[in-house]
């Protein structure tokens, strides 16, 4: 929530004006002492050579002797401003004086809601969640074989490939029985390659 402040500077109407009650009002939110979210104009220190918003504004609270502290600065193309933390609430004025600034803003603390109650919904009895969600499983049918008790063991998986690398330890580092890879027929050898120049297919029995 925004708030309009206004003010009148003994020399001259100041273009941001304020009023303090309206900020400092009585609410049921709890608000951090002193600290503030101050909207600046992000055009208004063209005029007088600065080379940002943040940096008229900074120089307008010291030169104005407010006692004030940086806690976080905007500069989004939505939102071009500052937090900041006053010494006490007299340096409220000082701030409101300041070029550039549209609106003052206090910070507030927000408690995260409680949890009241809590229910938990049991499933419908009788039903059963699949102990396999494994999704190349499912996508491939393999869920519904482990539901059936077969997982396999004792089962010989036959691959047309490129061929693998039965050397490697995670496909048992051989071939032949008592291996992983207990055999395999290349079509074509090893030394066939399929390109133009390649030699002719030399079938054996080495996978």
């Amino acid at each position: 929530m925004r708030f309009l402040v206004a003010c009148v500077a003994s020399a001259q109407l100041v273009r941001t004006t304020i009023d303090v009650k309206s900020i400092t009002r009585a609410s049921t939110t709890q608000i951090v002492p002193n600290a503030y979210i101050l909207e600046i104009s992000p055009n208004s220190h063209l005029k007088r050579g600065f080379a940002s918003p943040h940096d008229e504004l900074y120089h307008d609270l010291q030169r104005r002797g407010a006692n004030w502290e940086l806690t976080k600065e905007y500069s989004e193309d939505l939102f071009t401003g500052a937090a900041i933390k006053l010494a006490s609430s007299s340096d409220l004025f000082k701030v409101a004086e300041a070029n550039g600034v549209q609106s003052i803003t206090p910070i507030y603390l927000h408690s995260p809601p409680k949890l009241s109650s809590r229910q938990v919904i049991e499933g419908i009895a009788g039903t059963t969640v699949p102990k396999d969600m494994f999704s190349p499983h499912v996508m491939t049918g393999v869920d519904k074989l482990h539901a059936e008790g077969y997982f396999g063991k004792g089962v010989k998986i036959g691959i047309i490939d490129t061929g693998i690398d039965y050397t490697h330890p995670a496909l048992g580092a051989g071939f032949g029985p008592g291996h992983k890879v207990i055999g395999g027929y290349d079509f074509v050898g090893d030394n066939y390659t399929g390109l133009p120049e390649s030699p002719p297919p030399v079938p054996d029995d080495d996978a």
